[in-house]
């Protein structure tokens, strides 16, 4: 009987650091459009909340 293992997950990230040669360069293309629209959508939530906040908090008084 084998153990469980637990693996980190394989995500497209970790393409644009590899050095495997058969890795496209779409792929890695890919990988940087990814971390870009993840990384703006983590910024956009703040941004989204407090314009929320000022459009509605006049509203409630």
């Amino acid at each position: 009987m084998e153990p469980l293992r637990m693996r980190w997950p394989r995500g497209p990230i970790r393409w644009l650091f590899s050095r495997n040669p058969l890795v496209r360069w779409v792929d890695r293309l890919e990988a940087v459009i990814v971390l870009i629209t993840a990384s703006a959508a983590l910024m956009a939530v703040p941004v989204a909340g407090a314009v929320g906040t000022a459009v509605h908090s006049p509203r409630l008084l």
